[in-house]
């Protein structure tokens, strides 16, 4: 008679292997770069990209993030970096949930006009 209260042990999981410590340590950061776009209306989008001209040439051709489709034209209005991408993605969570450097920047480019926008 099979034993009805067997279970099938856990299975260890493997860390993935490390084969040069040193090339890892020395790697250059990748090159990314965290960046806030404004509108006239004045809102504001926060992201990270590799290259951020070429990724306002996106967002201003309606092919960039689906928030920003349709609601141009978009100006740079702040650009960190270079970090790397683990880095841009923490920073770029942390200057979403900051309401004080949003409203920073809305006010200065505001006073500005919107002749340094566009």
């Amino acid at each position: 008679m099979p034993c009805l209260n067997w279970v099938r042990p856990r299975q260890k999981k493997s860390r993935p292997r490390i084969t040069n410590f040193w090339a890892l340590m020395t790697k250059e950061p990748s090159p990314y770069y965290l960046y806030v776009v404004m509108n006239d209306a004045g809102l504001l989008y926060t992201g990270i990209a590799l290259d951020v001209a070429a990724r306002l040439e996106h967002h201003n051709g309606g092919t960039g993030a689906k928030f920003t489709r349709g609601r141009g034209p978009w100006a740079v209005v702040h650009e960190e970096g270079p970090m790397d991408h683990g880095d841009a993605l923490r920073r770029e969570m942390a200057v979403k949930r900051d309401r004080s450097l949003k409203a920073s920047l809305k006010a200065k480019f505001a006073q500005n006009g919107k002749n340094q926008m566009g």
